[in-house]
């Protein structure tokens, strides 16, 4: 680990003292949904305590929140085997820290991301097999896309809000849905894609694979493979579904895979360092100065933070009940 001097001070004693920085510890809001509470809490990084907590009544998942940071949207997909099935999309005002509206959406939405300008919202439905392109103030579909497939329970969208990309648990393979053509087709076929995270620069789309324990990186201007990370062996028993998530500046590629956590350089597409995390993670978030990794334990109720600079677990608190999907926003 790396340590700088701050400071040189030459006491009266003649004794030459070095003084390091405290480590950065990470600040901001955090955004946890707590899926088995049905409710979703905005948290004081500096205190890890919540300053307070929203419904999302049919158990939130997967939060989305605007590029200004004044709203959330969160997928309100139910609570599991034996609970209920959500069918909302859960607005919160984050300003006023109140539930703004529901919009009626689909059976169990998992996933949702907004357009440029956060009058569309695209929701990720896998029980009917589509996306839906809804009026993001009103609620109004405006298109179904249908993928034919199932288990797409995640969908991304690149900055020109051109393609939309969704990976199919159940389906074995990705659906790219050109929006400005109409065309809906169907690549890496025959395999798991599990989750995926779109470049800042809107030029490549990272797709886990869980069968073959690796991820796929797509060009998006040709729909082709460009590379692939192999993300090491698996142990017997262990988790292969991973999530993954590029930092704000676009440099790396942060990944969850059970209690593994991996970072990945996005230019070489190796893999530059790991740790072990004390739970199994599952949804990842990042700070807006990329220093900081989140990562929800839904298993244990609690939520880990990493130095992503200092490439250490920072700390790991306590939360509520089953914590799912999770956003950083600038406080």
């Amino acid at each position: 680990m790396k340590f700088h001097v701050l400071a040189l001070l030459l006491l009266g004693s003649g004794m030459l003292v070095t003084i390091n920085p405290a480590p950065k510890l990470a600040r901001g809001l955090l955004l946890v949904s707590y899926n088995a509470e049905r409710q979703v809490a905005l948290i004081d990084l500096s205190t890890q305590k919540a300053l307070v907590t929203l419904p999302s009544s049919g158990g939130p998942h997967e939060i989305t929140v605007s590029r200004d940071g004044s709203l959330a949207y969160v997928a309100d997909t139910g609570t599991g085997p034996g609970g209920g099935s959500g069918n909302s999309v859960v607005v919160l005002d984050l300003k006023a820290r109140r539930l703004m509206k529901t919009l009626t959406a689909c059976e169990r939405p998992h996933d949702t991301r907004l357009s440029r300008d956060g009058r569309l919202l695209w929701v990720a439905c896998a029980p009917m097999k589509a996306v839906l392109e809804m009026d993001a103030t009103t609620g109004a579909v405006r298109k179904t896309w249908n993928t034919g497939l199932d288990g797409g329970w995640f969908v991304e969208v690149t900055p020109d809000d051109g393609k939309l990309y969704v990976p199919h648990l159940e389906g074995k393979a990705l659906t790219v849905i050109d929006r400005k053509t109409g065309d809906v087709s169907k690549l890496l076929s025959g395999t798991t894609q599990f989750a995926l995270a779109m470049s800042p620069n809107g030029r490549d789309v990272w797709v886990s694979d869980a069968d073959e324990n690796r991820v796929s990186i797509i060009d998006t201007s040709n729909d082709r493979v460009r590379a692939t990370v192999k993300l090491g062996v698996l142990e017997k028993g262990q988790m292969s579904f991973s999530r993954l998530l590029f930092t704000r500046d676009g440099k790396q590629v942060v990944v969850v895979r059970g209690p593994k956590f991996l970072v990945i350089d996005a230019t070489s597409h190796s893999i530059l360092w790991s740790i072990n995390m004390p739970h199994d993670g599952k949804v990842v978030t990042v700070s807006g100065d990329s220093r900081h990794a989140f990562i929800s334990h839904p298993s244990n109720d609690r939520v880990s933070v990493i130095d992503l600079l200092e490439r250490r677990i920072e700390s790991t608190f306590t939360v509520g009940k089953q914590p799912d999907g999770l956003a950083w926003v600038k406080a």
